[in-house]
């Protein structure tokens, strides 16, 4: 097979189309023998001249010759008037794939540019002088911001002229203080044939908020310095990132003067922002200033889920072991126990009894802004883990406490069952299985992200824990905002 490969490729680069040329240098306007073999297309086929590096596109085809013979022949065509460097280029079938190309060179003077100065005030004229001009008609120069592309939208300032080799024109220096290109152009084109930098002086412009950072009740102050486009400035609030465009403009102010202030309204606004400056109604963006706003929670009063004081157990339920919560007194109030059943006549022992908190009703809470959990727990003597059922951007999670987790130093541990189910168990103290009354306050989100940082919490749902040893359990379990 190596053997049918190579003779293939052989027999394929014997027969691939070539391009040669009569001589390597030319004058401007001098023609050009195109030697063609092993021509292959079906039909319109073309070669066409091109300045060197320029892209395979129809704006840079410079001239171009058909043909429709094969598999070799030969055409003549004519050299570029401008001195430089050019490819022939060929194509099959009336398309932009290049099969082949060849370099040349145009003999003479190049074009060339100078300015009566490189610096200048708005709006002054610019002296233009111009040598060895070879554009054939509508010739013409135009200036453009330093790094824009040459396009009719960039264009700021053009002036056309017909006459060659030599000539001098002026132009006016736009009104806007800042780095430009003056770029010369032949034959109606945006095909750039020279070009040469200067400057526009005037302190520059400036646009800024009063903050980096805002609550969504706050006012965003925008000041802006040495505006100078001619009429219908305007400043815009846009989205970070979005495009600059009418339907992405959420509110502008329309200026009056050079330089001032202008104010925006935070209200509804959540996340980054930009203001942009344009000028003369356009969308062409000419200055930006970031800023972020943050939404105003406004905490509201803790939800209390259980203090026990009616001496019920209302949406206390049982999920292992063959117990019932209880309503007790203890350590100066009522609480709740749940009495333990432990599991083996040796330690360590499995407790089986746990409890689970609802509504009084045994609903779930949809606690959907409030996630802090906070309550006491009254100690025994046995380990004893608590935590809470939520809902995650990421499905449903267990989060648990462990006192045997602080008693052995466990790390944080994720648990994924088959039925899907996932445990995240923390530890904390041990001290806390100890008798005596206990206060404890956890932030979920921050005990979430300990395990899954890309996961959020959407709602708190329960409270749920471990059996207690006589006398012991928990009170006033409430979730608080952040």
């Amino acid at each position: 097979m190596k053997y049918f490969i190579l003779l293939f490729l052989t027999f394929f680069s014997l027969h691939a189309a070539s391009i040669t040329l009569n001589k390597p240098t030319y004058n401007a306007g001098e023609s050009i023998t195109v030697t063609l073999t092993d021509v292959t297309g079906q039909s319109n086929n073309w070669v066409g001249i091109f300045q060197k590096n320029t892209p395979n596109n129809w704006a840079y085809d410079l001239k171009d010759k058909w043909f429709n013979f094969k598999p070799n022949g030969t055409l003549t065509i004519t050299a570029p008037q401008n001195a430089g460097d050019y490819e022939i280029r060929l194509f099959y079938n009336d398309s932009l794939n290049m099969v082949k190309k060849v370099s040349f060179k145009v003999n003479g003077a190049e074009p060339t540019i100078t300015l009566n100065k490189t610096q200048y005030n708005p709006n002054e004229n610019i002296s233009v002088n111009l040598a060895n001009i070879a554009g054939v008609s509508n010739n013409w120069v135009g200036i453009f911001k330093k790094n824009d592309l040459s396009t009719w939208d960039t264009l700021i300032k053009d002036n056309w002229f017909n006459f060659k080799p030599n000539g001098t024109l002026t132009i006016k220096a736009p009104s806007i203080p800042g780095d430009y290109s003056l770029r010369l152009f032949y034959n109606d084109s945006l095909i750039l044939v020279k070009s040469i930098l200067f400057k526009v002086k005037g302190a520059p412009l400036t646009l800024s908020t009063n903050k980096l950072s805002y609550k969504d009740n706050e006012t965003i102050t925008v000041s802006y310095h040495n505006v100078q486009g001619a009429s219908n400035n305007w400043i815009g609030l846009f989205r970070k990132g979005s495009a600059s465009t009418w339907a992405n403009d959420l509110e502008d102010k329309w200026l009056t003067n050079r330089n001032g202030t202008v104010t925006f309204s935070a209200n509804g606004l959540s996340g980054d922002y930009e203001v942009r400056i344009f000028y003369n109604d356009s969308l062409q963006k000419e200055k930006t200033s970031e800023f972020t706003v943050n939404k105003v929670i406004v905490p509201r009063a803790p939800t209390m889920y259980e203090d026990a004081e009616d001496g019920l157990t209302l949406g206390w339920y049982t999920t292992g072991g063959p117990y019932t919560a209880k309503n007790i007194y203890a350590e100066g109030s009522r609480i709740i126990n749940g009495p333990a059943k432990w599991v083996g006549d040796h330690y360590p022992r499995a407790n089986e009894a746990y409890y689970k908190k609802g509504d009084d009703n045994g609903n779930a809470w949809n606690n959907t802004d409030q996630f802090i959990l906070d309550f006491d727990t009254i100690g025994g003597t046995g380990c004893m883990t608590y935590g809470v059922e939520v809902r995650t951007l990421q499905g449903s999670r267990s989060i648990n406490f462990s006192t045997w987790f602080g008693k052995n130093n466990y790390p944080p541990q994720k648990q994924v069952y088959s039925d899907g189910y996932v445990e995240l168990t923390y530890a904390i103290p041990v001290a806390l299985r100890y008798a005596g009354r206990h206060h404890v306050r956890y932030d979920l989100n921050y005990y979430l992200k300990l395990l899954e940082p890309d996961n959020e919490i959407i709602a708190v749902d329960a409270f749920h824990c471990s059996g207690y040893s006589s006398g012991a359990g928990v009170d006033n379990i409430r979730l608080l905002s952040q």
